[in-house]
């Protein structure tokens, strides 16, 4: 992970926003309780870029438990209710755990930047944001990650790339700082 960075360090809309809901429940600074992840609470311009997911259970793996339409239109499918290595190959899931489990580990909102390619370019830039709540006990029960997708254009038309179905999907990079609360 690289250096944190500040609520302002997050681009303006459903991320920041996102962001902000999430802090609005904390108490004593730590991360919000599990109870007050309300999903009819969030506005829909900001549910439909998340989705929610178990924190580490008994057995080590995670689920999804809600995905918002924008996940569900970039991967494709339907998640809800399968466990991550379900959904994921190994190579994408190994990636996905180093996310999350610096989430579930450092107790505290993660920001990444990835860019995701086929066919040996790049074709969506990715922003995700991870927030974790917690159970009665402290540990983190579940995690809320706002995504937004951004196809890049190409050069030919003004057209925008897109990824076909058949084409190996790669991370060409990616960034991850943890979310500092707190003035900038």
């Amino acid at each position: 992970m690289t250096a944190p960075i500040g609520r302002d360090g997050i681009p303006a809309g459903p991320l920041r926003d996102l962001l902000d809901y999430w802090a609005r429940l904390r108490r004593d600074g730590g991360p919000p309780p599990v109870s007050a992840l309300e999903l009819a609470e969030i506005p829909a311009a900001l549910l439909r870029h998340i989705a929610v997911s178990t924190g580490r259970l008994p057995d080590g793996r995670m689920r999804l438990v809600f995905t918002g339409s924008v996940p569900i239109m970039f991967g494709g499918r339907d998640p809800t209710g399968l466990y991550m290595d379900e959904v994921y190959p190994p190579e994408h899931y190994a990636l996905g755990l180093i996310f999350f489990n610096a989430i579930i580990d450092g107790r505290c909102p993660v920001y990444v930047e990835d860019a995701v390619g086929a066919d040996g370019e790049v074709k969506v830039k990715v922003e995700r944001l991870g927030l974790p709540f917690v159970g009665p006990d402290g540990t983190v029960e579940r995690i809320a990650t706002g995504m937004v997708f951004h196809p890049l254009e190409t050069a030919r038309g003004g057209r925008f790339h897109t990824i076909r179905p058949d084409s190996p999907v790669e991370l060409v990079s990616r960034e991850t700082r943890p979310v500092r609360l707190g003035p900038d």
